[in-house]
């Protein structure tokens, strides 16, 4: 399940996942690839209800990061 999903003013939507991944700044990147399927599976799902997406990305809370994804 989408963890959070924040509808903008102009009906786009930005998905997020929140993970509880406390690392150095370096690894992130890393550790984020690990997940790239299942937002790619958000992202799909945004797209095929007819939104436009405007962004995907982790949260890192224990990090205080957010590593969005391409």
């Amino acid at each position: 399940a989408i963890d959070l999903l924040l509808e903008l003013q102009d009906g786009s939507v930005v998905v997020l996942d929140h993970k509880s991944f406390f690392g150095k700044e370096e690894h992130v990147k890393e550790r984020a690839a690990e997940y790239s399927g299942q937002l790619a599976a958000y992202s799909a799902a945004v797209r095929a209800s007819g939104r436009k997406l405007a962004g995907v990305g982790l949260h890192l809370p224990l990090g205080g990061q957010i590593c969005w994804m391409v």
